[in-house]
């Protein structure tokens, strides 16, 4: 998708955003260039991972995906439905599609009561706040 999809979140939000790639010398060179971005106050949109990334996106991957797949509504685990939020494959590839071809209809799973997952996604709650994640976390030795 490249970087261009960043600016308006950027713009929007004013928000520091940095495209970057997944070597450890990468992750933090990307967070270098947030942590100046911070502390000189801008918002801006940079891209620590030129040798892949770049502005526009890969072209050609972005029309195969344009040509196979269509906008839609999507049910969000946690959160709900969230219009214009998901993709579909199009009515042209509707054969390969396992939904229309075998009827699934709406598939429902139940959240437990306890479960916070929707909080963090929404960013309204941090996953050390989740009362599991204590039977799950490192312990300390004393």
């Amino acid at each position: 998708m490249g970087c261009k999809e960043y600016e308006s979140l950027v713009h929007d939000f004013r928000v520091p955003i940095v495209v970057g790639g997944f070597e450890p010398v990468d992750i933090l060179e990307a967070v270098l260039m947030l942590v100046r971005q911070l502390e000189a106050d801008e918002a801006k949109l940079e891209n620590q991972y030129v040798r892949s990334v770049s502005y526009q996106g890969n072209i050609p991957a972005q029309e195969i995906m344009a040509e196979v797949f269509e906008i839609a509504d999507q049910k969000w685990r946690g959160i709900g439905p969230i219009p214009q939020s998901g993709l579909r494959l199009s009515s042209e590839y509707a054969a390969y599609d396992a939904d229309r071809v075998f009827d699934l209809g709406e598939i429902t799973v139940d959240e437990p009561a306890e479960c916070i997952s929707a909080q963090v996604l929404q960013g309204l709650k941090k996953p050390t706040d989740c009362p599991r994640l204590a039977c799950v976390a490192p312990r300390k030795i004393h």
